[in-house]
């Protein structure tokens, strides 16, 4: 009797655990998830025609360290979607994404210049706080293209008052040798005189023209390159602090699974003495 039994509460307990797990199957496909993970290093998940990829897959995939694509994640706001178990996998669009921007890096451009390639709507804010250092120090240089465009224009000055006297000292010579002629002359000189006076002018207004514009692009210019190469440092030290950050959260798993290993040593050990313990009181003593 007490064997039916057991065999009745036996069948009753599995069927209870088998629609449990078939509920807990259903469950996990809804969620768009495998309910069978896997612990390889190469970890690929195929749902709905779609592959996704682990960071170690990744990281392979585009030869980058795990931690430079999550700071380029952060960095580019890219979205990167997650499992149910809150960790990162990688679609082949986002692979794709990831190996433009690795290859932008490859040719010489900050993140900032790629966010902007990448998502020019969300860069704006960008663009606006680099504008508003542009205009902090393109004052300096204007007024340093305005003190060379003075200093051409006080050269150029000069020019007209020198032609000016020229031009009087030959009307009094003239005059002297010929005083029937010197109103015509003079008029004539006068004429000429106010002639060479627009052709300087009209070149001093070129040549300052020319000259403030060369100078606002060389300065513009400068200060795009070292922008540019401060962003690009910038990069640089993040990827380090993130590359030790990586290794840092590494070290204390690491540790972590070690310290957990030697507390379950232990427990068994402590259990597996205490058994011993107990088995050695339950033994009768041996009567001779």
């Amino acid at each position: 009797m007490a064997t039916k039994l057991q065999k009745v509460v036996f069948f009753a307990v599995l069927k209870i655990l088998n629609k449990a797990y078939n509920e807990f199957i259903m469950e996990m496909l809804q969620k768009g998830a495998s309910p069978f993970r896997c612990s390889n290093s190469i970890f690929k998940e195929e749902y709905m025609g779609e592959k996704r990829y682990i960071i170690s897959d990744a990281s392979r995939m585009l030869n980058v360290e795990s931690h430079v694509l999550r700071y380029w994640e952060e960095e580019l706001e890219i979205k990167i979607p997650r499992n149910e178990m809150g960790h990162r996998y990688y679609t082949e669009g986002n692979i794709e994404s990831l190996r433009k921007v690795r290859d932008l890096k490859k040719q010489g451009y900050s993140l900032k210049a790629i966010k902007n390639m990448v998502n020019p709507k969300k860069a704006t804010r960008e663009n606006k706080e680099s504008n508003e250092r542009l205009t902090v120090r393109q004052p300096i240089s204007l007024m340093e293209v305005r003190e060379k465009k003075a200093g051409v224009e006080n050269c150029y000055q000069e020019v007209p008052e020198a032609m000016s006297g020229s031009v009087q000292s030959v009307v009094q010579n003239m005059t002297q040798s010929n005083g029937q002629n010197a109103e015509s002359t003079g008029l004539k000189l006068e004429q000429f005189q106010n002639l060479m006076n627009k052709v300087v002018s009209k070149a001093l207004k070129e040549s300052t023209t020319n000259l403030g514009k060369e100078l606002s692009d060389n300065v513009s210019e400068n200060v795009l390159k070292g922008m540019n190469y401060m962003m690009r440092v910038q990069d640089e030290k993040e990827e380090e602090r993130y590359r030790k950050l990586d290794e840092l959260m590494r070290n204390k798993q690491k540790l972590s699974r070690r310290e957990k290993r030697k507390k379950a040593k232990a427990e068994k050990l402590l259990l597996k003495n205490k058994k011993k313990g107990m088995a050695h009181f339950g033994k009768k003593p041996q009567t001779t």
